[in-house]
């Protein structure tokens, strides 16, 4: 999920259409990489493209549900929760994530062998 510039009374051609604020989702769909260009934060665009990505994991959890309702019956309502890991030391973007209702779990460490 991204966004781009729309190029609107730029004079820069190379500016035009350049990416200004972006998110991935991970195959274990775990949102992840959430960005927003220096010059466009404080304007809501990592929120904003963090929203999308929890509305595709929602509605991806809504058509598995139905699928597999036939099949298994209830209980699949924890099948697909969106999810992210944030930098300890990353306060803005925790503070984001925070104020979109995502809640803390636990601490992760990343290590190498």
């Amino acid at each position: 999920m991204c966004i781009r510039r729309k190029g609107e009374g730029e004079t820069d051609e190379a500016a035009k259409g350049r990416l200004v604020a972006w998110s991935l989702l991970r195959a274990d769909y775990q949102e992840g990489m959430t960005h927003t260009v220096e010059e466009c934060r404080g304007l809501g665009y990592g929120k904003r493209v963090a929203y999308g990505l929890v509305g595709k994991v929602l509605d991806l959890q809504r058509q598995r549900r139905e699928e597999l309702q036939h099949e298994q019956g209830d209980g699949l309502e924890d099948m697909l929760v969106p999810y992210c890991f944030v930098d300890p030391d990353n306060k803005i973007s925790q503070e984001m994530f925070n104020s979109m209702g995502f809640v803390k779990r636990t601490r992760h460490y990343w290590t190498r062998y």
